[in-house]
């Protein structure tokens, strides 16, 4: 009996808002944020999620590359002999490098080195 109460409560609305600062509830502020890579596989329940977030970062004016993989589902980068989960990778890393060429391009250098942004 008591179970039974619990489980109305912990399935009202009340309690199934999301968490404050989220950005697919939209409460948060994501203009001048920087560019942004997401990845979504076809079978996954929040996939429209992963989209949506790309799509309003892009309204709010914030580079995005979005991919979205056919045929995946989550963890499927991990059947590495499947040729989506290897161009999958080598296209992670490709923005992971394009993102550091990028962080690595615009920092101030002391004798050649590049030196670490501690302030905004």
């Amino acid at each position: 009996m008591e179970q039974a109460r619990l489980l109305r409560q912990a399935a009202a609305p009340s309690h199934r808002r999301r968490a404050r600062g989220s950005p697919p509830r939209g409460d948060v502020r994501l203009t001048g944020l920087p560019p942004a890579y997401s990845a979504t596989v076809e079978f996954h329940p929040l996939r429209g999620e992963g989209i949506d977030c790309a799509l309003r970062l892009l309204q709010a004016g914030v580079s995005v590359e979005l991919h979205q993989w056919p045929g995946t589902f989550r963890g499927s980068q991990a059947v590495l002999s499947a040729e989506v989960s290897q161009r999958q990778i080598a296209e992670l890393a490709a923005a992971l490098r394009r993102a550091l060429a990028r962080v690595t391009s615009s920092r101030p250098t002391q004798a050649g080195i590049p030196c670490p942004q501690l302030t905004r």
